[in-house]
């Protein structure tokens, strides 16, 4: 179970910069509304008391936008770390599972699969964000995107054709596989994983830390917030999961079950 204090760790920043961003846009919502007079617009055509009426809001509306980009990145923020908290569970159960899988290049794989898959639908599908990313994704990263497309469009199309309960007040849209594709390519250029623990030791812990770097778009913000304060402005968001190792008390550690695939 995710606590919440692992959704804010090391989110310290962020969580002061959209407490700021959040509370002026209250104020300045709240005092515009009390003193929101509606100028006639035939007066603020022909009489230059109506354009002074509007100087105020002109000077006053890229204040207004800076913190409402701060309040917008820094939500973007904390849902990435919700992600990271994610992927890293989802890597340590499959860590677990896999662990006693030969070769072992396929239990690394597995995993990678895991944390990737996990990450994609908390990450954009900008072209710029994977054109800026520091690293390119895994070799292996090109045949997991594909099986990523293939598994949504099938549940993605079962569940559209479904009767939903209640009618949509909208018509269920399914993106197309370039959109999927290019999620699961930043997932895997932004994100690094790290396995540790005692995967040969029953009830040991199987420990997963995910990294995710975040794209940081907004000027000012990026500052506080970027990892080294050089272009492109990323902030590292590191979550960790650690879930017992639940391997068979055996002597080879397997079940004695030999899996073969046809």
């Amino acid at each position: 179970m995710i606590s919440i204090a692992a959704v804010f760790e090391g989110m310290g920043w962020v969580l002061v910069i959209w407490a700021i961003g959040v509370a002026v846009l209250l104020r300045a919502a709240l005092g515009g509304v009390s003193r929101f007079r509606l100028p006639s617009l035939a007066a603020f055509h022909h009489d230059t008391a109506g354009v002074s009426y509007s100087l105020s809001y002109v000077l006053v509306a890229p204040i207004y936008l800076a913190f409402l980009c701060m309040v917008f990145t820094s939500s973007l923020i904390l849902l990435a770390k919700i992600g990271t908290l994610y992927a890293a569970h989802a890597g340590a159960r499959s860590a677990a599972v896999w662990q006693s899988a030969k070769p072992a290049n396929l239990r690394h794989e597995r995993v990678e699969q895991s944390v990737f898959t996990a990450m994609a639908p908390y990450v954009s599908a900008s072209a710029r964000d994977l054109a800026t990313a520091r690293s390119a994704p895994p070799a292996t990263a090109a045949r997991q995107a594909d099986e990523f497309v293939l598994a949504y469009m099938l549940y993605s199309t079962g569940s559209k054709n479904l009767q939903p309960p209640i009618r949509r007040p909208y018509t269920r849209q399914t993106p197309d596989a370039g959109y999927l594709l290019r999620k699961y390519a930043n997932a895997a250029s932004r994100t690094k994983f790290r396995i540790e623990g005692q995967p040969n030791q029953p009830g040991g812990p199987t420990i997963v830390t995910v990294t995710y770097r975040c794209p940081i778009y907004i000027p000012g913000v990026n500052r506080f917030l970027d990892s080294d304060g050089h272009w492109p402005y990323e902030m590292e968001i590191t979550s960790v999961a650690t879930i017992p190792n639940e391997t068979p008390a055996t002597a080879n550690r397997t079940l004695g079950i030999n899996y073969r695939s046809r």
